[in-house]
């Protein structure tokens, strides 16, 4: 996560997208999916797939893992037992686990919570005539009809903006041009306007998703008891399987809280452990806490 840049506020309130209007992003990543694994079938190697659509290796790798995390589980079902299962992933699951990490309430916080997680520049929440939109234009045919389409193609055929990297550079000079021209339209007007040729959606404090109802319908959500931070909300399942029940959710453990069950399980001595845990090999709980 990269800090602030100039021309972009570093403590503006977290949002999230919103129900219904995600669909516009996630739609396209989707499609930037099945485009990945065409090209990747026909030249084979990650490298000639990343020059063929102009990314970088990296960025295959993540749109390789993300495709990985959604399909291998029901592949690896079948594999044992012979039958697939069923995958929901809907937009509305899909957007909020993109955000997993800011969607988080603890009980002892305010609503309005001073949490970016924007990466610089173009992309992320900009304010409009009325109410903040979400833009997401790294790659070069997003950012030219980005200008194309907010009346300013003069920033697009500026070759000091023409790579991401220049663009984070000069943010201080093209945000507050981008802004400007924003204030002309409302966010949702803005979001049916650049439709399916710019990445945006019109976005809605993260606060109003933890008890919208189809959040609750879906079972995205748990409640959470933590040993520090206390009681607090936070994502349960990103992706809702069709067979069996999922797992219960729990909080994120303590530093060493299950060391001593883990290495009694590969098999260690209570007093081997108890040594290492005393000289500081292993951090975890006082014997005979309870994990």
């Amino acid at each position: 996560m990269r800090r602030g840049r100039p021309g972009v506020a570093p403590h503006a309130p977290r949002h999230a997208l919103t129900t219904g209007v995600e669909s516009a992003v996630l739609r396209r990543l989707r499609l930037r999916h099945l485009e990945l694994l065409t090209v990747l079938r026909e030249q084979r190697t990650v490298r000639g797939a990343a020059r063929q659509l102009n990314l970088s290796q990296p960025a295959v790798s993540k749109m390789l893992r993300e495709i990985e995390d959604v399909f291998g589980a029901p592949l690896f079902e079948r594999s044992r037992t012979g039958e697939g299962q069923y995958v929901g992933v809907s937009l509305l699951r899909s957007a909020l686990a993109m955000q997993a990490t800011r969607l988080v309430w603890a009980d002892s916080e305010g609503r309005e919570v001073a949490r970016d997680m924007r990466s610089g520049g173009v992309t992320g929440l900009h304010p409009t005539k009325d109410g903040s939109l979400y833009l997401s234009a790294n790659t070069p045919h997003f950012w030219t009809a980005l200008c194309e389409l907010t009346g300013l193609p003069e920033l697009a055929s500026d070759p000091r903006f023409d790579t991401v990297r220049k663009r984070a550079e000069h943010a201080g000079e093209i945000v507050p041009r981008i802004r400007a021209a924003l204030q002309a339209r409302t966010a949702l007007e803005w979001e049916m306007l650049l439709g399916e040729r710019v990445p945006c959606a019109a976005a809605r404090a993260v606060e109003d998703m933890f008890d919208h109802p189809q959040v609750a319908s879906e079972g995205i959500l748990a409640s959470f008891e933590h040993a520090r931070i206390g009681r607090y909300r936070g994502m349960a399942h990103p992706i809702r399987f069709g067979a069996g029940s999922a797992p219960a959710p729990f909080a994120a453990p303590e530093l060493g809280q299950h060391s001593r069950e883990i290495l009694a399980w590969l098999g260690y001595p209570d007093e081997e452990i108890e040594r290492l845990c005393s000289v500081g090999v292993v951090v975890g709980p006082a014997k005979g806490a309870r994990a």
